[in-house]
């Protein structure tokens, strides 16, 4: 028990010290507005099809937002990090 509650002090103190740079906080606020009003998981009546439906809307998501920085920048190339299949 006493170990548990240290490391739930630990987590919280950690939590603390983790300061989210302004543009990931932008990137992350606009993601959150966008997944709450586009509501992918809606309908949706089992816990696995919901987060399913969420991580899929959340991929093609920030697929989209690549592409577009790419498309005003050219500093990104979605083929450099895109997640090897193993």
């Amino acid at each position: 028990m006493e170990k548990e509650v240290q490391c739930q002090i630990e987590e919280e103190n950690l939590y603390e010290q983790i300061n989210v740079p302004e543009k990931i906080n932008d990137l992350l606020v606009e993601y959150t507005k966008n997944i709450i009003l586009h509501n992918p998981s809606k309908g949706c009546e089992n816990e696995n099809e919901s987060k399913m439906k969420a991580y899929e809307w959340s991929r093609d998501y920030f697929k989209k937002k690549l592409l577009e920085d790419n498309t005003t920048n050219n500093n990104i190339s979605y083929k450099n990090i895109q997640a090897k299949k193993t």
